[in-house]
């Protein structure tokens, strides 16, 4: 079993020139973007290499701390053996934005940067979400709107890095950073397009088919997506393009983390397609959000964080510092609503099911490599 880590230690005296970048490196360039690069990576298309962007980041940042509580604890190490390689030593930062808003309405959470490849090609990465209230409710946002603030942000910052670079551009990002990367290819102008080679999702949040629908074949054509075996955040909405499926170590939400996604030395490992359960699990969460409306949907997204962010919270490191007490009072607050007891239920179940298929597999993944090694 093998990680990103893993895999930049096989890869990483090998340049792209002899062994092109495949799925696990557009994964590691796309999420490079979920750093604080503020005052390291300029804000304008002046550049700086990765490797002075780490040294100036690990001058201000213990390599043993986490960029948040969602992230992995992998990801400092990660960013050193990048530095450090071979194969991303010709890898240039610029163009690091990072906007954050708690308007009412006009909840925001956005970050993009451009990473200059060889070859005179050009990543345009959008990062997902962190761990504020306002990220998260601005996901959740995608249920009733049709456009949420960071996609008009992610258009924008396209154009604007198509502008300054002159090449290949490829779009990528994770959660709901390949959203922002798909939406930002789709509607792209029409000077832009024929330039984008590839736009990379990994595990992001899709859309309407409305809006798919009229979206130019030739761009959906250019659409790859990647989802783990026990997928929840990318099954949500309708996905166009190719979509691979990727073996994953864990279920349940921990699935939607790449560090747990299974890594072979030409790309991540492929499956047929979803577990089972995440298949039921999607389907399920599918029917609930079609029962409501818009304005129901939005009732229901209001109420949800109206309760989160009371008594001044702002992040979710927030409401795991609050006692025991406080916690158990916002789930009570919280499943008062019949539609939020009901969302709840259903979810909660479903994950049990799916995490006792995951325990399953694994016994029996064991048992057979217990029977293997023993007839050997």
């Amino acid at each position: 079993m093998a990680n990103l880590i893993d895999y930049i230690n096989w890869r990483g005296d090998v340049t792209p020139y002899y062994a092109p970048f495949n799925s696990v490196d557009w994964y590691v360039l796309s999420t490079l973007v979920r750093f604080d690069w503020r005052g390291i990576v300029p804000e304008n298309d002046d550049c700086i290499s990765l490797r002075d962007a780490a040294d100036r980041y690990f001058s201000e940042h213990d390599e043993n701390e986490r960029i948040d509580i969602l992230a992995s604890p992998l990801f400092m190490p990660m960013l050193r053996k990048m530095a450090d390689s071979r194969r991303y030593e010709d890898v240039f930062l610029s163009m690091f934005r990072d906007i954050f808003c708690t308007e009412e309405e006009q909840e925001e959470q956005f970050s993009a940067m451009t990473v200059i490849l060889p070859g005179a090609r050009f990543l345009v990465s959008f990062r997902g979400t962190d761990e504020t209230l306002a990220g998260w409710k601005e996901d959740c946002m995608m249920s009733y709107r049709e456009v949420i603030p960071a996609q008009h942000q992610a258009s924008r910052y396209l154009s604007e890095a198509a502008g300054c670079f002159r090449g290949e551009l490829y779009l990528g990002g994770h959660s709901k950073g390949g959203n922002l990367a798909v939406y930002a290819g789709l509607t792209a102008d029409e000077g832009i397009q024929p330039r984008i080679r590839a736009v990379y999702n990994f595990d992001g949040p899709g859309f309407s088919d409305a809006f798919l629908n009229a979206a130019p074949p030739e761009m959906i054509a250019k659409l790859h997506h990647f989802l783990p075996q026990y997928s929840l955040i990318g099954t949500l909405f309708s996905q166009a393009g190719e979509i691979r499926y990727i073996e994953s170590r864990t279920g349940g939400l921990t699935a939607h983390l790449g560090f747990n996604w299974e890594t072979e030395r030409d790309g991540f490992r492929e499956l047929p397609g979803l577990s089972k359960s995440s298949a039921m699990i999607s389907e399920n969460l599918a029917c609930t959000m079609d029962e409501m409306n818009d304005e129901e949907r939005k009732n229901f997204v209001d109420e949800l964080f109206n309760v989160l962010s009371g008594g001044g919270r702002e992040t979710l490191t927030d409401i795991t510092k609050a006692g025991f007490r406080e916690q158990f009072g916002l789930f009570r607050t919280l499943i008062k609503s019949p539609k939020m007891r009901e969302f709840a239920g259903t979810f909660l179940e479903l994950m049990r099911k799916d995490l006792l298929a995951e325990s399953g597999a694994a016994v029996r993944a064991l048992t057979d490599r217990q029977r293997k090694q023993e007839k050997e």
